[in-house]
């Protein structure tokens, strides 16, 4: 501060104080500078000494090429502080300079490594192959879709269906049943299926107390009875011809669902700041977490990962099914009519007509031959048994790891 002398040697034409040297000023108290006594100032530093009014440097050191410190600044160039202030990282004022009021000295602010971090989202630890990352991960429960990757983090890089373990994957097996469909048969088939028995003509029904030991016999188109009196019961058989049933299966698989989905995503650009290790990352979305991660399964994470490893998949295998259905030979059951003629080739009209599976009388002499007239009145084939088979499975897995 520049003041206005009280014992100067003379004035100047415009009454301004005037002074040659030192001796022209207050002693002790004033010293001349450009013509002009300036008080001294009692925590102002001369030459380079020890500061005036007992305020000394900070661990004894001087201060450097006489640089005033102004309001108990740090020192220039020599490291130890006026009035208390510490230099950071020990960096003197550049240049030599003072600083002013205590702050931090040029050039000698925080740095990385040392410092605290400045990002403005979390600081991630670096990964070595075959992790990769860092990335955000955000998950989805109840079988709805996962989120999507937005904003900054709009970088999709997986959707995953779910992970393994427990009840994650929901999914039951199949359900399975065989039928088969009718075989393709004519009247003809049961050609070999009808037999007649004859009985005793005192027989009041067709049993076989009354069996005289003539039937049961075969019958065909046409067929010589002449001769044998009684009563006459056509029986009916099921049998097995030849061809074949067309399978008609019943497979069923219910639909699957993971209860866990996964989006993982990457950022579009750094995060704002610095970290004291790691990457810099820009602010997650609520809800989500910063993980690495890595083809395939593995047994452990990376260091700074701790949670987990768990693995996803990114598609599903679906193998369930059923074991073949089959079908058995065809199965006839014959039924149609017996025919009763007076003549030997039963080119008359018939006497007696006896449905299958029934019995009627006769009267004696009157049925010289008898004719079948076939019917098929049900054919089927016998179908297996089919069972569930297989299994569902995740396929391309990727193993995650969070902080």
């Amino acid at each position: 501060m520049l003041v206005a002398a009280c014992q100067c040697a003379r004035f100047d034409d415009d009454l301004t104080y005037r002074c040659d040297g030192d001796a022209d000023c207050e002693a002790g108290r004033e010293r001349c500078v450009a013509n002009v006594c300036e008080r001294i100032d009692a925590g102002a530093t001369a030459g380079g000494g020890a500061t005036a009014g007992g305020d000394s440097t900070a661990g004894g050191a001087s201060t450097a090429g006489g640089g005033n410190t102004a309001g108990g600044g740090a020192t220039a160039g020599g490291g130890a502080t006026a009035g208390g202030g510490a230099t950071a990282g020990g960096g003197a004022t550049a240049g030599g300079g003072a600083t002013a009021g205590g702050g931090a000295t040029a050039g000698g602010g925080a740095t990385a490594g040392g410092g605290a971090s400045t990002c403005m989202g979390p600081c991630s630890p670096a990964v070595a192959m075959p992790w990769e990352g860092p990335f955000i991960v955000q998950e989805s429960d109840g079988g709805t879709l996962p989120p999507l990757c937005l904003g900054v983090w709009g970088m999709t890089k997986r959707i995953f269906d779910g992970t393994i373990g427990g009840t994650q994957l929901q999914a039951s097996a199949a359900q399975c049943a065989c039928a088969c469909k009718s075989p393709s048969t004519t009247a003809s088939d049961c050609s070999n299926t009808i037999s007649a028995s004859w009985f005793n003509v005192t027989c009041m029904s067709c049993g076989t107390e009354c069996n005289p030991g003539v039937g049961p016999t075969p019958i065909g188109s046409c067929t010589s009875v002449a001769g044998i009196i009684g009563r006459v019961a056509l029986q009916v058989t099921s049998t097995s011809v030849s061809g074949a049933c067309e399978p008609d299966p019943l497979v069923d698989v219910p639909r699957y669902g993971w209860r866990l989905g996964a989006s993982v995503c990457a950022s579009s650009s750094g995060g704002m700041g610095t970290c004291s290790s790691g990457t810099c990352l820009p602010p997650t979305p609520t809800g989500s977490r910063v993980c690495t991660m890595a083809p395939g399964t593995h047994a452990s994470c990376p260091p700074g990962y701790p949670q987990g490893p768990t693995t996803w998949f990114e598609d599903t295998l679906d193998g369930r099914g059923c074991t073949p259905c089959t079908c058995g030979q065809p199965v006839l059951t014959c039924g149609g009519a017996m025919e009763l003629h007076s003549t030997m080739s039963c080119s008359t009209a018939p006497t007696v007509v006896v449905d299958a599976g029934t019995c009627t009388g006769t009267i004696a002499g009157t049925t010289q031959a008898i004719a079948y007239r076939p019917a098929v009145t049900a054919a089927s084939c016998p179908p297996s048994q089919s069972r569930p088979d297989g299994g569902i499975v995740g396929v391309n897995a990727h193993t995650i790891c969070c902080r």
